[in-house]
């Protein structure tokens, strides 16, 4: 029987194709391509303590190159929600063979569509701060790009929560290797520290600013080899399904 016709037939029974599973599983690596051409197009931002001024001259300095940004930062969002749905399919399916019942695997999915959604939110802003430039005064822009910041800040908390649960889930089920487990924990406790920048806004280009950079480089290595592990495992899909 023709290998398209078996996967057309598994599909049909209620387990995916070879095909569809990794094209699905590799959304995760989509995702960290475009958003990692999307911060180094929109690396040398201003930081909390510089004026207005340095915001307006950064913004309209850059303005086509950050369009491109944040368009880039848009599809990458489509694909990490693609993702999370994705995982939630294995995180679930693996939980209840390892358990007998789900319970981290939809705290995971909860935490990491909200994340994109806050993080969606946050990139709204910095869009329209964007596209505004040099119609509005520099105080608009600053307000804008904060408010930017402080949404990817609480996007990286929601976010934690996914790697948190997903750090059990792993841990529980081995549907993933143990290491890809620890980065995840890593990097929930890093994610939640780092939310303490709200009390020292002024810390964005010092301690916090480090924490948050190794925070989404975790992030950025839990969602790349995540992918990669689920695309090239054939028997992960069946341990899901």
């Amino acid at each position: 029987m023709p290998v398209e016709h078996q996967e057309r037939l598994s599909a049909v029974r209620g387990f995916p194709s070879q095909t569809s599973h990794t094209l699905s599983a590799l959304s995760g690596g989509a995702f960290v391509i475009l958003i990692v051409v999307s911060f180094l197009l929109d690396l040398d931002r201003p930081h909390f303590d510089d004026s207005p001024a340095r915001f307006a001259s950064y913004y309209n300095d850059n303005q086509s190159q950050l369009q491109i940004s944040m368009l880039l930062a848009a599809f990458s969002t489509f694909w990490l929600a693609w993702f999370f749905g994705v995982l939630r399919w294995l995180y679930e399916g693996a939980e209840k063979t390892a358990r007998g019942f789900v319970r981290a695997g939809p705290i995971a999915f909860a935490g990491g569509v909200t994340g994109v959604a806050v993080a969606a939110a946050a990139g709204v802003a910095q869009l329209t701060a964007v596209e505004v430039a040099g119609t509005v005064p520099a105080s608009i822009l600053r307000a804008l790009d904060l408010m930017n910041a402080y949404g990817i800040l609480w996007a990286e908390v929601l976010l934690s929560v996914h790697l948190l649960s997903a750090f059990f889930v792993i841990r529980v089920t081995q549907v993933l290797p143990q290491w890809i487990g620890i980065t995840a924990i890593v990097g929930a406790v890093l994610g939640f520290f780092q939310a303490v920048l709200v009390l020292a806004p002024g810390q964005d280009d010092n301690i916090f600013g480090i924490v948050g950079q190794i925070w989404f480089l975790l992030f950025l290595v839990y969602v790349f080899f995540t992918s990669l592990s689920v695309a090239r495992r054939a028997e992960t899909a069946l341990l899901a399904g």
